[in-house]
């Protein structure tokens, strides 16, 4: 199974320095959809509902601090993410983090925090918890699921996303 970051890597190659709040959205939606069309988690780390949002506390870890964060080999770059590797992703993994920077890719860091704080996923797994706490509860595979197939109809295709 690949890891977040694997998955990290392939989408800051392909969308170049990104605010690594926006690096956890587009990480999460990956693994929302894959859950929905491959119905199976993409990667291993749990995703918790943070102040900001969808987050990977061990993809976190790796750039406490940072503001951006661009891909391992990017020359001159003192806040590249060192771990992973884009090329440990299957094509049908590929796929499914492509068709998500394709529907999200554009957003801004603060735009897919709010879409992703008004979602069912991370309300649920933040409800019990106190607004200025910054971290929070997993996020349930199960969840992000359960909410995607029904909002958006398990049969949908990549292409079409």
């Amino acid at each position: 199974m690949a890891t977040v970051f694997d998955v990290a890597q392939h989408i800051l190659k392909q969308k170049g320095e990104l605010s690594t709040m926006r690096l956890h959205k587009l990480c999460y939606y990956s693994q929302a959809w894959h859950l929905v069309w491959d119905r199976k988690p993409l990667f291993h780390e749990e995703i918790q509902a943070w102040r900001t949002g969808a987050v990977i506390p061990e993809l976190y870890k790796e750039h406490d601090g940072w503001f951006s964060i661009t891909a391992a080999d990017t020359p001159g770059s003192d806040h590249a993410l060192k771990k992973g590797s884009r090329h440990n992703l299957t094509p049908t993994e590929l796929d499914t983090i492509d068709v998500v920077l394709n529907g999200y890719g554009d957003f801004t860091g603060n735009q897919l925090s709010e879409i992703n704080m008004r979602e069912c996923p991370y309300c649920r797994a933040r409800q019990d918890v106190d607004y200025m706490e910054r971290d929070g509860k997993v996020i349930p595979h199960s969840d992000m699921k359960d909410y995607y197939t029904a909002r958006y109809g398990k049969n949908r295709e990549r292409n079409q996303k």
